[in-house]
């Protein structure tokens, strides 16, 4: 298969070309997220409430679609039309938003408990955000500007990832992505997962390559390459993976 070149990625932006083989296809699979953690807006809480700018679904599509990186993992996941997250993004008041969050969040798992949500822990969950099928639901007055678009990235992930590599390896490197894209567009975006988000930046920057291997595991599903660099040390892959899964992230960072 012919090998595509892209804009490579680091921290910094200044990673020398690489290139890869073509991805495949993109598989979702909606619904099975807790996205934006309970994490209001600085300024809004400190000038008492008020609408956020959220980022609109044209503007992500079209900030992805400009971008040699992003476009080139995530462009299978648009349609014919090319849209991507356009026409998908519900921003609603906090009556709305919370009804639709309770009737979501009791039919799955509350990540502190392992079990089902109830009402109650739904209630006091307090996320900004959540993606329900395809469809992500913003509350108008919490959150960023950038919290469209780490929901946008959970729109584009592979069915797979969350499952495979658990809640928080799945929120950090959603969380990595989206930082990155907000940098390079200009969106403000606060710390939403910090301490997951600072693992998943050290297997990103102490790996060669390592934004790259990640992305192919979590927008493609194809987690081979991304295995053999990390057990480069022996087991390496399955401890860190063990880690994170246990919440231990500075753990899982330190191998790397």
């Amino acid at each position: 298969m012919a090998q595509k070149q892209r804009r490579p990625v680091t921290a910094s932006d200044v990673q020398q070309n690489s290139s890869e083989t073509a991805h495949s296809a993109h598989e979702h699979e909606h619904g099975e997220h807790l996205h934006e953690a309970p994490n209001a807006d600085f300024l809004s809480n400190l000038f008492g409430g008020g609408e956020v700018d959220h980022t609109t679904g044209e503007e992500v599509d079209a900030f992805v679609q400009a971008d040699e990186f992003f476009n080139y993992y995530i462009q299978s996941s648009f349609d014919s039309d090319g849209n991507g997250v356009d026409g998908r993004i519900a921003i609603l008041d906090d009556a709305a938003f919370e009804a639709e969050w309770v009737a979501y969040a009791i039919q799955r798992r509350n990540p502190n408990t392992g079990a089902l949500f109830t009402e109650a822990e739904a209630r006091a969950f307090g996320v900004n955000a959540f993606e329900d099928n395809g469809r992500i639901v913003l509350h108008k007055n919490r959150g960023t500007p950038g919290t469209a678009v780490h929901e946008s990235m959970h729109l584009f992930t592979h069915s797979s990832y969350a499952t495979t590599m658990g809640f928080n390896v799945n929120e950090g490197t959603t969380e990595l992505f989206t930082r990155l894209l907000c940098s390079r567009v200009n969106i403000r975006r606060e710390h939403n997962y910090q301490a997951q988000h600072d693992a998943m930046y050290a297997v990103a920057t102490g790996l060669d390559k390592g934004h790259n291997l990640l992305a192919r595991a979590y927008f493609d599903g194809q987690y081979k390459a991304l295995k053999d660099a990390m057990n480069t040390v022996p087991d390496r892959y399955d401890n860190w993976l063990a880690l994170m899964q246990a919440g231990n992230f500075t753990a899982a960072a330190a191998l790397f």
